[in-house]
């Protein structure tokens, strides 16, 4: 609906005031200040992992509180890290500059991915090792319980570049990749399409999540409208 009224706006403007793309996108900071403002503006006393729930201090995580102390023996298991939950990969294939060199060129190149991979509408704190084992795969269902992390109830399909979140994170899942089409245009799928609806009507908005959103909306100035 909102995208249909915003459009329905448009129209209606004159041809003077309807703004360019790049004036509809939100004032996301550097990815160094992002990062910093996630951990010291949005989630500085809620300080547990997106995924599995792991609570944390000065980016060290208790993995003895999600149950993950003996199933995440990588170094990267020691330290929380900043998650894209809709990878910067799955919009940087959609602007030319990955295709010249991937990450980093669209980092120096390409304005739009910039916004894009500071916006902390899409970031997340995660366990390194969690961040690591998600990699770059799509958000989706999987058959049994394969490369469960411990008592984490988050799956891995390395065959099929799958990954199955958590129940009690999946709406959240689903409203971060609605708005990132909004926004950015990235496009979802019918079959993707359909099983975020499904998420998002199982795992309502709580109370936590959308004072995520008022206080993202107090750093860069706009919210996510499948919270509100």
């Amino acid at each position: 609906m909102l995208p249909f009224l915003f459009a329905t706006a448009v129209i209606a403007a004159d041809a003077d005031e309807i703004p360019t793309y790049e004036e509809t996108l939100p004032d996301t900071p550097s990815w160094g200040t992002a990062k910093k403002r996630m951990y010291g503006q949005v989630f500085h006393d809620h300080a547990t992992t997106f995924y599995c729930g792991c609570t944390f201090e000065g980016k060290v995580p208790d993995l003895t509180s999600c149950g993950m102390a003996e199933s995440a023996v990588s170094s990267r298991a020691e330290r929380v890290e900043v998650e894209h939950v809709v990878p910067a990969s799955a919009f940087g294939r959609t602007r030319p500059c990955w295709a010249v060199g991937g990450r980093e060129a669209c980092l120096r190149d390409d304005p739009i991915f910039k916004v894009f991979h500071s916006d902390l509408h899409n970031l997340v704190p995660a366990v390194g090792f969690v961040n690591a084992v998600r990699s770059d795969y799509s958000m989706g269902l999987i058959a049994g319980d394969k490369a469960r992390v411990g008592d984490c109830d988050f799956e891995v399909d390395n065959e099929d570049d799958k990954v199955e979140p958590p129940v009690e994170v999946r709406g959240d899942v689903a409203r971060m990749y609605f708005y990132v089409e909004w926004v950015y245009g990235l496009p979802l799928s019918d079959g993707q399409r359909h099983l975020f609806l499904a998420w998002h009507q199982a795992d309502p908005v709580d109370e936590w999540e959308l004072e995520r959103d008022r206080r993202i909306e107090g750093q860069q100035g706009n919210y996510n409208p499948f919270v509100r």
